[in-house]
């Protein structure tokens, strides 16, 4: 089964290859003889890496640890679900994952009428970059990150999975992002094609049902991978500044900066130029945050470390890179009659954009600084989360004012909506006085927080309008715009007023703790398939009423002696009640860490509409009324 992958990969690297050097040639000389043959090797090379993922997973779920990769991350007390998701677990097995979902969307896009539709010369430049981008990832699965090594002789057990990665968030949160990754790379290859044959710029209302999808999921990847270090790594807020969390939504921002320069483009034919960068941008920073992962270059606690496919990774973005500013500049455009009005919805779309492109930047800046401080430095140290916070929360509650504003100005200039801005506005305040007199007294957090409340009142509004409800339109950018609005109000409190308190504390001991009173009631014991737990039972009480049990713990896992901590929360969408433990010790908690996320599950929830809402636009459409209603 090792040769027969090994085999497997190679062709399929070797056909990509030849396919991109083929489709070089036509593209170069204005022809598209090949074109037949270049999309039955699409279905040659999607058929070798199904056929090579089928024996990862074969071997993944039957424990065949003649497998190197199968015995670095399964054993045989491992659970069938995480022997599944340990597919994804490892660099080589996350390639071919990624790779695989680069290939499958490729070979739809291929089955569908839109892409027939294309001109053949665009098709053929299509396929140039597209098995450019399969050849590089076979090239790291068949040299650098192997899949497919053998073991001799076999041995008896595999090492395991990870503690931190047998948890359901990390079961879906990979798959997720590679999913919203892999279909990035169809807009982006698409778009390079028109411009690189001077095609006109058709591709943004082509790859909408991608665009929108690719978003989401990566949102939806993003969004539970911070749910599960909040739930799993005990750093007890809803976002760490971690590198590998930040390589994830770098690319998010650059993706959400050009859904809304397309709309403009599609509007009214601004921006041309700017949406080919913005949605390849996005593409590449997902290798980008593939390097910053994989390389070895950033320290983080569920990054992949080294193994020499830093390199490889750097040119492949130098040369991407490089392409799209060759295909960018000769892209063709004419020259947009509209004028844009700054007050205006344009205009505001526009700041936005600035916004998120600022976000995305700051993040890369401070993430890559340990790097970028070698050149005068010799012993450089990571920026603090004290400077993500510092400077991300303005701008993203700038993005919340946007987003109460913007809905109420007419496209072209002024407010279009004089009563319901009004109305709006003034609920903000409002609620935002009644946030100032319950506590809320730090002026960006209360600004945050009136400006989401302000949103969700204007979607209410919004709603209200004569076939609002029924538009999917509607749904797609406001649904969205509500779950962004929750996550602002949660992150403008949760963040800036968590309170902590960190103590040893010793079985039948209480103490008290922001209006809380907390005793440590007893240790429980118990095995269950071969993991060794130890829970500690903290009755909570509030005004002299017990609310519940914090119930954190540690877990031992087989063939790993250091001992795993698990998160306890008293769920709330007010005040949520959270607990870690660091060791124990004859029972004692050294230390026991309880904190108060204030809000934090509006996070959670808001980033959940924000999931969901853009899969609206795979649904059928309705009429034209109802698709255009509350523009």
């Amino acid at each position: 089964m090792h040769v027969l992958m090994e085999v497997g990969l190679m062709a399929a690297m070797l056909l990509s290859l030849i396919a991109a050097a083929w489709a070089c040639l036509d593209t170069y000389q204005g022809q598209s003889g090949t074109l037949r043959w270049l999309e039955r090797g699409q279905y040659s090379v999607v058929s070798l890496l199904v056929l090579a993922s089928g024996i990862l997973w074969t071997a993944l779920m039957s424990r065949d640890f003649s497998f190197k990769y199968v015995y670095q991350y399964t054993s045989l007390n491992l659970p069938d679900f995480y022997a599944v998701t340990a597919f994804w677990a490892g660099r080589s097995g996350s390639l071919l994952f990624w790779l695989l979902i680069i290939a499958v969307s490729g070979t739809v896009f291929l089955r569908t009428k839109k892409y027939s539709d294309l001109p053949e010369q665009t098709k053929v430049a299509f396929w140039l970059l597209f098995f450019t981008v399969q050849g590089f990832f076979l090239f790291l699965l068949t040299s650098l990150s192997q899949p497919y090594i053998a073991l001799s002789p076999v041995p008896a057990d595999g090492e395991g999975l990870n503690p931190l990665l047998q948890n359901p968030g990390m079961a879906f949160h990979p798959p997720l992002l590679f999913l919203g990754y892999g279909f990035l790379t169809i807009p982006a290859c698409l778009s390079l094609s028109m411009a690189l044959t001077k095609g006109q710029d058709a591709w943004m209302k082509l790859t909408r049902g991608w665009v929108l999808p690719a978003w989401a999921f990566l949102s939806a990847g993003i969004i539970l991978g911070g749910w599960w270090a909040y739930m799993e790594l005990g750093w007890g807020g809803y976002w760490a500044w971690d590198p590998v969390e930040n390589a994830s939504i770098i690319p998010w921002f650059a993706a959400t900066a050009y859904l809304h320069t397309s709309i403009l483009g599609q509007r009214y034919g601004l921006f041309k130029r700017i949406n080919i960068v913005l949605i390849n941008l996005a593409f590449l920073l997902c290798i980008v945050g593939t390097y910053i992962v994989r390389s070895g270059i950033i320290e983080s606690v569920h990054a992949f470390g080294g193994g020499g496919v830093g390199g490889p990774l750097l040119v492949f973005i130098l040369a991407y890179l490089f392409l799209v500013l060759v295909g960018t500049a000769q892209a063709h455009t004419d020259k947009p009659k509209h004028e844009m009005i700054a007050l205006s919805r344009q205009g505001l779309l526009v700041f936005s954009v600035w916004i998120f492109l600022a976000l995305g930047s700051v993040i890369l800046l401070g993430t890559m600084w340990p790097v970028i401080s070698l050149g005068w430095e010799s012993n450089p140290v990571g920026v603090t989360a004290g400077f993500y916070n510092t400077v991300t929360m303005p701008l993203f509650i700038c993005i919340g004012l946007l987003l109460l504003v913007c809905p109420w100005l007419s496209w072209k200039e002024g407010i279009q909506h004089r009563e319901r801005f009004i109305i709006s506005t003034l609920s903000a305040v409002c609620l935002g006085g009644a946030a100032y007199f319950s506590g809320i007294r730090m002026v960006l957090p209360l600004v945050g927080f009136s400006a989401g409340a302000g949103v969700i009142v204007s979607t209410i509004m919004l709603a209200l309008q004569k076939k609002a409800l029924t538009s999917r339109r509607f749904w797609i950018a406001h649904g969205t715009h509500l779950g962004i609005a929750l996550m602002i109000v949660g992150v403008a409190i949760s963040g800036p007023y968590q309170s902590k308190k960190e103590l040893v504390l010793a079985e039948g001991q209480s103490f008290a703790f922001s209006g809380y009173n907390f005793e440590y009631k007893e240790m429980v014991h118990s095995e269950s398939n071969g993991i060794k737990s130890r829970v500690a039972r903290i009755i909570v009480s509030h005004k002299g009423k017990e609310i519940g049990v914090l119930e954190p713990s540690q877990l031992i896992f087989p063939n790993n002696d250091h001992p795993h901590t698990e998160v306890s929360t008293l769920f709330s969408f007010g005040k949520e009640l959270y607990a870690t433990i660091h060791d124990v010790e004859d029972g004692r908690l050294e230390p026991l860490i309880v904190s108060v996320n204030p809000l934090v599950n509006w996070v959670w929830l808001g980033g959940t509409f924000v999931c969901l809402f853009p899969f609206i636009v795979l649904l059928p459409k309705r009429n034209r009324e109802s698709a255009t209603a509350a523009e």
